[in-house]
């Protein structure tokens, strides 16, 4: 399957939080594991000689690795296409492609006249930004997203709970890793078992983002995707402030906690609704 021809667009992209924090783990982790290396050391002055390496060593990583993750590119006059491969974005440099394994989700958002089609990734979003609305649809289409407008969008943030949680189970890993110098193999099995475990806890707390449009409500988190057609919903309770919940025609409900206004669809001036109350306003009116 592949878009009958390449449209000219604009192409903008967005990292999220999922490469800043994989960064400060992975250089947490070989710093931990450095100065736990260097206590080893048969000499004070030893010792602090690695653990002077490590410390610049890890500096250099993080320094080399926000470089990369701060680098937005975007491309003015580009081609996008879908193929079977994925999105490919052809622009002067070269080309791009994303593979379809690595997109969540896309949908379709009108701003300032022109037609952007949000592409989620687990690490970031890329916008392609178009003049037309119908190869803006075809793109969202064939890529199995949304291709209604979005007429609204929310954050998801994460609970207090689940940052509680990755913090003690990052804990457990450096525990792991300070353990190796001394006992190899209790160290190696505190850290291989935690790792896991640390790594999907971090996932949860990415903000994940709620999407509105005329034919479904969409549920974008990094761990997945849920997608609601707009004819199972009876209607929408705002039950707190960032509280909601979605009440499906046969029975069935979705608890959406934690909503919180999107940075670039915020509220009009003077409109004082919370983002649970524009949620249900926004399904309101299109199951009415």
């Amino acid at each position: 399957m592949s878009s009958s021809a390449d449209d000219v667009a604009q192409v903008r992209t967005s990292p999220n939080d999922v490469f800043p924090l994989a960064l400060a783990g992975f250089c947490s982790a070989a710093l931990m594991t450095g100065i736990a290396f260097a206590a080893r050391e048969a000499t004070p002055q030893d010792s602090l000689t690695v653990a002077v390496r490590t410390v610049f060593a890890t500096l250099g990583m993080a320094a080399l690795g926000l470089m990369l993750v701060l680098r937005r590119p975007s491309y003015a006059d580009a081609r996008a296409s879908v193929t079977s491969e994925g999105l490919v974005i052809r622009h002067a440099g070269g080309q791009k492609v994303i593979p379809r394994s690595a997109i969540l989700y896309a949908f379709l958002v009108e701003e300032d006249g022109r037609w952007v089609v949000d592409v989620q990734r687990l690490t970031g979003a890329v916008r392609v930004i178009l003049a037309q609305r119908e190869p803006a649809e075809r793109i969202a289409r064939e890529l199995g997203g949304m291709t209604a407008p979005a007429r609204l969008r929310l954050r998801i943030k994460s609970t207090y709970f689940m940052f509680v949680g990755t913090v003690a189970t990052w804990l457990l890993v450096y525990c792991g890793l300070i353990a190796l110098p001394w006992y190899p193999v209790l160290g190696t099995l505190l850290a291989g078992a935690m790792l896991p475990a640390a790594i999907w806890v971090t996932k949860q707390t990415v903000p994940g983002l709620v999407v509105v449009s005329q034919e479904n409500i969409a549920v974008i988190r990094p761990r997945g995707v849920q997608v609601f057609s707009m004819s199972r919903v009876r209607e929408v309770q705002a039950v707190a402030e960032n509280q909601a919940l979605v009440l499906m025609k046969e029975g069935g409900e979705i608890p959406l906690a934690l909503v919180a206004h999107h940075d670039v669809d915020k509220p009009p001036r003077g409109v004082t609704l919370t983002p649970a109350q524009r949620l249900r306003e926004a399904v309101s009116s299109l199951t009415a």
